[in-house]
Order: structure tokens, then sequence, then C-alpha cells
């Protein structure tokens, strides 16, 4: 992303939080994309859905947080997987837009636990379930850490304004 990708917008004048001033404020905040994934049993094979709502919660114990549509199809598979994956993506994922199960990169190979860990990512952490917490129409799922690693060298894929990319220093 440069300079040139960013269009002015216009300041609006709103008393009251709404849903279309929110998604246009949250749509300011560049965040790094993630992939959450677990394995199917029955196949073997990896699964999953992208997610630019992802942090930290606390160091000790290791705790991260998720931000997930409470009807969210995937989801409901991956936490019924004891052991799933978080990957961060680099920016050669630009073009992963995840058609039906969500999976931007079929390369991968297995965390300790054998949750998918994607070939390129900048990172990933293996977690397990916490808690879950509804929240309007969004699941706030909090997920221990059990491993991680820095991955892969490269740069972040970043979302800004419902655009995928990565920025120059």
């Amino acid at each position: 992303m440069t300079a040139s990708d960013i269009a002015p917008v216009r300041a609006r004048r709103t008393a009251l939080a709404d849903e279309d001033g929110l998604r246009e404020v949250f749509a300011t905040f560049a965040t790094g994309v993630t992939v959450v994934a677990a394995t199917d049993p029955s196949t073997g094979r990896p699964f999953g859905f992208t997610t630019s709502s992802f942090t930290s919660v606390a160091l000790d114990p290791p705790l991260i947080l998720l931000g997930v549509d409470h009807a969210h199809p995937v989801w409901a598979r991956v936490r019924d997987r004891r052991y799933w994956s978080v990957n961060v993506l680099a920016e050669r994922h630009t073009t992963a837009d995840p058609p039906g199960d969500g999976l931007p990169a079929p390369d991968w190979s297995p965390s300790p636990h054998g949750a998918p860990v994607f070939d390129g990512a900048l990172a990933w952490l293996e977690c397990s379930l916490e808690a879950e917490h509804r929240m309007g129409g969004r699941l706030i799922v909090v997920a221990r850490v059990g491993h991680l690693d820095t991955h892969a060298p490269g740069r972040p894929l970043v979302r800004f304004r419902d655009r995928r990319g990565t920025f120059t220093t």
C-alpha cells in the first residue's frame, strides 16, 4: 500500500454510533490478516477462515483473543477440534480470498499437535479454546497458546479500508 492508495475520507458528524459509522471508523484501522485453521479428522486436510480480529490478551498465561461472527459455520468446526492454529499471513498471500472453508495456502505442515502451519506465514500459534463470550452478533474467543514460532521472513499482509496489501517504510 502506498500513500496514493489512501483516498481522503470526508468527516461525518453523528451524535450516536451506528453500524455504518463503526464500519467506516474500523476500516481506517490497519490490521494484520490471520487464518484460523484446524485439521479435518476424516480427511487430514486443513480448513479454516481469515480474520483480522486478533490480538494478545496476556503473556502469563499466554492468551489471545479472536472476534468471530457467532454464526460462522467454519468457526463451529474449528471449535470442535482440541488444537487449532492462527497463522499470521505475509504479503505473498494478498490474493488469498478464502472460498468455502477459507484456506489461502494449501501448503502446510503440522504443529506439535497437528494444527495446520501455513508455508510462508510470518508466524503461527497453536491454540486451544479457553473461553467464548457472545457479544452482539460476535463471539469473543479467548484461546490459550501452547506452541508458537516465527516461521518465515517477510512483510505482513495488512487490511486497510477493506483492501489487502502491504506497506512500505
